[in-house]
């Protein structure tokens, strides 16, 4: 082999093992990415499921000097919920599938302040509502590769096992 074939042969295998690194380190890259949103959007509907407000009986209309503190605990647990959506939105990839069930989520959470503001007394009716336009946005997200479904408000009232 003369001079100029070893310099040949030398830059092909440097570029091509620059190739194979930089596509390793963007599979790699990409994985972790898509590990990280399964994690963000596990341990949503973790929280969710947790969620006591979620876990709803039969509705019925409120005596509201009986149960307006219960109103009130409510509404506090469904801005927490805005916010664990909104910190699982920021643990994204871009162009998630996600983006759309997160909003979705978050606009029934307003629509039920708003309804619970104009008519309190309704409030269990409007949380019976949320809760099922939660859910089948969580049986949504369940369908992603990675993410385990899991119903709002179910464990909440989980007992201990001996």
């Amino acid at each position: 082999m003369d001079f100029w074939e070893q310099i040949a042969i030398g830059f092909i295998g440097t570029v091509a093992g620059a190739a194979v690194a930089l596509l390793s380190s963007w599979f790699a890259g990409r994985s972790q990415a898509h590990s990280k949103e399964a994690a963000a959007l596990n341990g949503l509907l973790l929280d969710l499921s947790l969620k006591r407000a979620l876990s709803v009986g039969t509705p019925r209309i409120a005596d509201l000097q009986a149960t307006a503190a219960d109103l009130g605990r409510c509404k506090e647990s469904v801005l927490d919920t805005r916010g664990l959506l909104r910190d699982a939105r920021l643990q994204l990839r871009p162009n998630s599938g996600a983006f759309d069930h997160l909003a979705r989520m978050a606009g029934a959470c307003n629509l039920f302040l708003h309804k619970a503001n104009v008519k309190p007394e309704k409030y269990q009716f409007y949380l019976s509502d949320l809760q099922s336009q939660l859910d089948k946005e969580a049986d949504s997200l369940g369908k992603f590769k990675r993410v385990t479904y899991q119903r709002p408000g179910d464990s909440a009232y989980l007992t201990a096992k001996n």
